[in-house]
Order: structure tokens, then sequence, then C-alpha cells
């Protein structure tokens, strides 16, 4: 028999132990390279989702906000409402106090409700930088403030005001310089 003998230079020759790292590193660069490139897109992604997000949440709480104040706006009207709906138990006719002046109005008063309706026509414009109050005064006459009226171009106007105290005598709509403008009960 003939013996043979075992070559081991092509195993430790540095041209093959190369290749074959070569052929192993190679694809294993490849795969933690697009591993990080679609790390990198899902972490764009992901930041780009987050300022969505956030925009989102910022559009839902001004959303918020409107619609809160849109919910007060429809309580206040109902209770207007409701005031108007109650049945008033006095009225008076408002009259100018200066005999050359025409305006006018109605003032009617809802007791239970402590309220007060004035609607007022014909009202001169008040003195730049002053409108006109409305001013309620009581049989003892303490004077109260109750609101500000603001009238219209044509000098109408219409308040609902509220927190009226008891035994109303008088009613009065003036500025802040001048005494009454109109007075009725």
């Amino acid at each position: 028999m003939a013996e043979r003998e075992l070559q081991f230079e092509n195993v430790l020759s540095g041209a093959s132990a190369e290749k074959r790292t070569a052929l192993i590193v190679f694809p294993i660069v490849v795969v933690l390279a697009i591993i990080i490139g679609f790390a990198i897109v899902a972490i764009s992604r992901m930041s780009g989702l987050s300022t969505q997000v956030r925009m989102a949440n910022q559009q839902v709480d001004e959303a918020n906000k409107v619609v809160e104040e849109r919910d007060k706006q429809l309580r206040d009207a109902r209770a207007e409402v409701a005031v108007l709906a109650s049945p008033g138990q006095g009225g008076g006719v408002l009259t100018a106090v200066a005999k050359d002046s025409s305006a006018s109005g109605v003032a009617l008063v809802h007791p239970e409700q402590h309220a007060l309706n004035v609607y007022a026509f014909s009202l001169s414009p008040p003195p730049e930088g002053q409108g006109y109050r409305l001013v309620v005064t009581d049989a003892e006459g303490h004077e109260r403030v109750l609101a500000a009226i603001t009238p219209d171009d044509r000098g109408a106007a219409y308040l609902l005001a509220r927190d009226v105290p008891e035994g109303v005598t008088k009613v009065q709509a003036r500025t802040p310089a001048g005494r009454g403008r109109r007075r009725g009960r």
C-alpha cells in the first residue's frame, strides 16, 4: 500500500483563508448596514409621527377650548331665555329728561329672577370715551349701576340686567359725566 501524505498547505495558505473570511464577514457587514439603515428610517418615521401627534394634541386642546366657550355661551343664552320666559310683574315707559331728546324705552321687571329688561330707542351717541350706564334707584334713594348700555348705530339698545335689587323705583340710562338721560319706573 502506498502511503499517502496529507497535505495541509491548502488549508493553511493565506489566499483561501482570506477568501473564506471575506465571504463570511462581507455578508455580515451588509446585513448590519441594512439593519442600521432600517433603524434610522424607523427612528425618523417615529420622530415625524411624534411631531404629528404633538400637533394633533394641540389642535384637540384648541378645539376643546372652543367647545367650552360655545357651551358657556349656550348656558348664558338659556339663562336669558329663562328670564325672558318668566312673567314680568312690572313695567314702565322710559322717557328722556331733556325736552329736545326723542330718546325713549321700555323696562320690564322680573322680580322672581331679580332681572330687568331694558329696550331703549333713539339714544344720542354718548360723548367721546364715555358710554351709557344703567342706574337703578330704590325707595330709599340708593343708586346702583347695573350694567353698561351700548347703543347701535341707530341709537337702539337692549339690555338684560341681573342682580337687580328689590324695591327699584327708578331706572335711568346716563353717561358718567351727565345725570339721567331717561327716566321711568
